[in-house]
């Protein structure tokens, strides 16, 4: 095999790798954002903050294993690798160290984007804050036509 052709096999093979991947933290964060908004718990600051703390964890759960396979750890990210490198000097394995420091990076991240998401919610029209596709109001509107035909 060519050069080139080993080049481009290796990159197909790191996108698919990396594709495959990383739907399970979107996913994941979806999942306990959804699941927070359906149960009523996604209306105050303080449930926006305990989200914010699971979507981080959840994150840093799945992203430290990536990116100990994919990166050897350390991805590119000059504050998480310092992080790692200052954790390890303390005596912290490799895969502890990218667990740990993810978390901080992760509580910002994140905290911004549940934030939006609330903000969003708030704003959405009352017919739209349901969360289950208008089904509830589309089947109340057959009872209220009937008892004000009455």
């Amino acid at each position: 095999m060519r050069s080139p052709d080993f080049g481009i096999v290796a990159g197909l093979a790191i996108l698919v790798l990396l594709c495959a991947s990383l739907p399970y933290m979107s996913i994941g964060s979806g999942l306990i954002v959804g699941f927070m908004a359906r149960r009523k718990k996604f209306h105050t600051i303080p449930h926006v903050l305990v989200a914010t703390v699971l979507v981080a964890l959840w994150n840093a759960i799945v992203g430290s294993p990536i990116a100990m396979v994919v990166y050897g750890g350390v991805d590119g990210n000059t504050g998480t690798n310092l992080m790692i490198a200052g954790l390890q000097a303390f005596g912290q394995d490799l895969m502890g160290a990218a667990f740990l420091a993810r978390i901080p990076v992760n509580l910002l991240d994140k905290g911004i984007a549940c934030f939006i998401a609330w903000i969003i919610l708030r704003k959405l029209p009352e017919n739209m804050r349901s969360l289950s596709g208008g089904k509830k109001a589309a089947s109340a509107e057959p009872e209220k036509q009937a008892e004000e035909a009455k």
